[in-house]
């Protein structure tokens, strides 16, 4: 009986420790630091996020002028419908399946971090774990351009790859957490 207890607490410790160290890479490598198209196409669909082109309104909003007119890239639209909300996520690559950018856009309804909501904010989760290496640090600011509005934000740069995860409800007060928006980019620096 006490060996198969051992063999049990031993089995247990090596899941742990597998989940530990076994988080989701992307595909990134030196040659493609934000990871490739199909290691994402394959992990946002595993997690039954819906695969389309992407909206003209979506890409121009979340991934800017800098993407427009590139014939090089390929991007598609991953979503999954909250009520009275679509959240999804863009992935922008190169033909060759490097992935140059990756935007998003959820309403989490919480002025702080939690992996807990819907499948998007759980992918995205695991994308900001997999090259920020920690949980987001979100800090208050103030955007002058917009009235005096409140915001937090989180930034990241390491490994070629930076990151911002911007929470935003539009107005002076950050209290208001069911309008809260939360847009995040990941781009190659």
């Amino acid at each position: 009986m006490k060996a198969w207890f051992g063999v049990l607490v031993v089995a247990a410790i090596a899941v742990v420790v597998f989940m530990l160290f076994s988080g989701e890479s992307f595909g990134a490598s030196s040659d493609a630091p934000l990871g490739t198209f199909d290691e994402y196409d394959a992990f946002l669909l595993e997690k039954d996020l819906r695969k389309a082109r992407p909206d003209a309104g979506d890409l121009k909003r979340m991934l800017g002028e800098s993407f427009a007119g590139r014939d090089d890239l390929i991007i598609w639209q991953y979503w999954d419908r909250v009520p009275g909300y679509p959240h999804f996520i863009l992935v922008a690559a190169e033909k060759g399946g490097k992935v140059v950018a990756v935007s998003a856009q959820i309403r989490s309804g919480s002025a702080v971090y939690s992996a807990v909501g819907s499948r998007s904010l759980k992918c995205l989760a695991a994308i900001w774990q997999a090259f920020a290496g920690d949980d987001p640090n979100f800090v208050q600011k103030i955007d002058r351009d917009m009235a005096l509005s409140d915001y937090l934000e989180a930034t990241f740069a390491q490994d070629g790859v930076r990151g911002s995860w911007r929470k935003d409800t539009g107005t002076d007060s950050l209290l208001n957490t069911s309008a809260m928006v939360d847009k995040l980019h990941f781009r190659l620096q």
